[in-house]
């Protein structure tokens, strides 16, 4: 299991079926975060089951960490780019997770993104995207499929559609604050 693990993680994230991890992540049985938690794990066991008799403070399982960063939040080295000289924002809200946090202390500066969606149930789309790129670079933004998204207080004119229907957005360095209005029903 901990093998192929990470490989499943990333399989899911390139799938975009971050739902499914989600729900794998809360169960509160094993294999599972929310299982851990439960057994008040205030570190990473060895095993899933959080038994006696093995590490009780181990990085084993922590491939989590890599979908917080990459995929809940959002944070990635765009294809082909060296050193975060081109960014990808492609945070994918999921569940009942209301916000989510992170900076990456690139070697080009620190990158900070900041999602909220209030009523995560009630509005699965709406969105305020917070970000920070560093001085030099470029990020593509990627938002979910909008009837309104505004950039800077402003209107987004030049947005593109992906394939599968999210809306990217290329913005420089500095500050950058995106409202998102889902389509409606």
């Amino acid at each position: 299991g901990e093998i192929a693990f990470p490989y499943l993680i990333r399989t899911l994230a390139d799938m975009r079926r971050d739902d499914l991890f989600y729900r794998f992540m809360n169960r509160t049985t094993p294999p599972g975060y929310g299982h851990q938690l439960n057994i008040d794990a205030t570190s990473l066991t060895e095993a899933w089951d959080g038994r006696l008799g093995v590490s009780h403070n181990h990085c084993m399982l922590g491939h989590i960490v890599e979908w917080f960063y990459a995929h809940l939040v959002g944070i990635r080295n765009a294809p082909g780019s060296l050193g975060f000289k081109r960014i990808i924002i492609d945070p994918r809200p999921v569940g009942d997770i209301a916000w989510a946090e992170a900076e990456y202390n690139s070697i080009r500066g620190p990158i900070t993104v900041r999602w909220d969606r209030p009523e995560a149930e009630n509005a699965p789309n709406r969105m305020t995207l917070r970000m920070t790129i560093p001085p030099n670079t470029t990020a593509d933004v990627f938002l979910p499929a909008a009837r309104r998204i505004l950039h800077d207080g402003k209107p987004v004119e030049d947005a593109k559609r992906t394939a599968d229907g999210r809306v990217a957005v290329s913005v420089e360095s500095g500050d950058h604050v995106f409202a998102v209005e889902p389509p409606p029903e």
